[in-house]
C-alpha cells in the first residue's frame, strides 16, 4: 500500500505504467477517473450545486472569504484526484530510462522528476476542466445506476482479471500485452489529437465565412 513502491513497481516509460499493463488496468483507469469525478463533484456529477443554475445551492450563504474557501478546496481537489492517478497509472514520477536508484543521487534529477509529475497532474487537471464545458448533467437516480449497477461490479471484474493475468500468464505474454496496450493507446490519442485540430481549422473557417455571409 505504499504510493513510492506503487511507483517504483511501474517504471518510467510509458509501456511500463499500469495504464497499459493489461485492458483491465487500462479499463480500471477510467473507472477511478469517474468516481473522483462524482466524488469531487465535478460536472457532470455537480449534483449539490450546479453553476449552471441561477441559485447554486448552498454557496448562495457565503460570500467573500468563506466562498473563495469553498472555491479553493474544490480546485485542490482537483489536485489531488489527479496527483492519485498519476501515481496509480501513470508512473509518478519516474523518469523514462532512469533509475529510482540514480535519481536518488542526483537532485537534478529529482528536480525533473517533480517537474514530470506535477506536468502529468496538471494534464489530467486540464482534462477535467475540459470535461467541465463538455458533458451535459446526470440526474441523482442516473448516478447511481451508474456507481452500483456497472462501476462496483466492473471494478470487481478488473480486480480479478488483472490478478488471474499477473498469476497465471508467462512474462512473455504480460510484456508482449504491455506494448500492444501502450501502442493502441497511442493510436487513441494520435487520432483524438487529429480530430481536435481538425475541430479547431473547422471552426475559424466557419468563423471566416461569418462575415461573407
Amino acid at each position: 500500500m505504499s504510493l513510492q513502491d506503487i511507483i517504483k513497481a511501474q517504471g518510467g516509460e510509458p509501456w511500463n505504467w499500469y495504464l497499459f499493463y493489461n485492458p483491465f488496468t487500462f479499463a480500471a483507469f477510467f473507472f477511478y477517473f469517474t468516481a473522483a469525478l462524482a466524488e469531487g463533484n465535478r460536472t457532470p456529477f455537480d449534483l449539490p450545486e450546479a453553476e449552471s443554475e441561477l441559485v447554486s445551492g448552498y454557496n448562495t450563504e457565503y460570500s467573500g472569504f468563506r466562498f473563495a474557501a469553498f472555491m479553493l478546496a474544490e480546485w485542490g481537489n482537483l489536485y489531488v484526484m489527479s496527483a492519485i492517478a498519476t501515481t496509480l497509472f501513470l508512473g509518478g514520477w519516474q523518469i523514462p530510462f532512469v533509475t529510482p536508484n540514480q535519481m536518488e543521487t542526483s537532485w537534478a534529477l529529482q528536480l525533473a522528476g517533480w517537474v514530470l509529475f506535477t506536468g502529468k497532474v496538471l494534464f489530467l487537471t486540464f482534462v477535467i476542466i475540459w470535461l467541465r464545458w463538455t458533458l451535459p448533467r446526470f440526474r441523482v437516480d442516473q448516478m447511481m445506476n451508474m456507481c452500483w449497477k456497472y462501476l462496483v461490479p466492473l471494478s470487481l471484474v478488473c480486480f480479478l482479471a488483472t490478478t488471474a493475468w499477473a498469476a497465471f500468464l508467462p512474462p512473455v505474454v504480460i510484456t508482449a500485452g504491455k506494448f500492444l496496450m501502450c501502442g493502441a493507446g497511442l493510436f487513441v490519442l494520435v487520432y483524438f489529437a487529429g480530430r481536435v485540430r481538425h475541430n479547431l481549422r473547422q471552426n475559424e473557417f466557419d468563423i471566416q465565412l461569418q462575415p461573407n455571409a
